[in-house]
């Protein structure tokens, strides 16, 4: 028997605000050769090398990065000497590098085709007992909107500040349940925010999900 307390609870420990079509986030393994994170320093205030620009030229070159500052920017690089030396287009731009130490390496989780997760009980899912990347968030909304095609929508709600596109489940009663009349007391909708990446600060959500009508601020 479906459990919307259940279904809520589930999700407050997942994503309720989820960026699907996001480029591959990959978790630091051990096996990773070394990695630095290289933080560009932007330069005076002639316009050449300002924070902009950095991330212009950061993304045009496939970089990833990792977080961007009023006044700097920061990317995560392999610590192999070819991979530093390559990056000639930000030649005589300050910068400093800093190691990641294998102390921060998450381990190696299984992907969500591996782990055979039974969302068919939602208080008794292994699904939170592990860390999950944002690729098995994506089959784990996927397999609640299939398991609970009558209580669970998915809806678009416009882009995140890197353009990637956002998406919101909306969780009711069973759609044979609306139709009843409604009680005297008017219930107010609430949202549950998560998964918002260091890298790329969501915008506020309130002028996005202001045109729902059962939603108040």
């Amino acid at each position: 028997m479906f459990s919307l307390r259940a279904l809520v609870w589930s999700l407050l420990q997942a994503v309720l605000v989820a960026t699907l079509d996001v480029a591959e986030q990959r978790v630091l393994t051990l096996q990773d050769p070394g990695l630095v994170l290289r933080r560009f320093i932007a330069g005076p205030s002639d316009g050449t090398w300002n924070v902009h620009a950095i991330h212009a030229a950061a993304q045009a070159s496939g970089l990833d990065i990792w977080q961007v500052g009023p006044s700097y920017l920061d990317v995560r690089l392999p610590a192999a000497n070819e991979s530093l030396n390559a990056l000639t287009q930000f030649a005589g731009l300050q910068y400093s590098d800093s190691i990641i130490p294998s102390s921060l390496v998450r381990p190696q989780t299984l992907s969500g085709a591996q782990a055979n997760w039974n969302l068919s009980s939602l208080s008794n899912t292994t699904f939170h007992s592990t860390y999950h990347s944002i690729e098995d968030i994506g089959v784990f909304v996927k397999e609640l909107l299939d398991l609970y095609p009558d209580n669970v929508e998915l809806a678009r709600i416009g882009h995140s500040s890197e353009n990637r596109e956002m998406f919101v489940l909306e969780i009711s009663k069973d759609k044979g349940l609306r139709g009843r009349p409604l009680s005297m007391k008017k219930k107010t909708g609430f949202v549950i925010s998560g998964a918002q990446h260091a890298r790329e600060p969501t915008l506020s959500l309130r002028p996005r999900l202001n045109p729902i009508p059962w939603l108040r601020f």
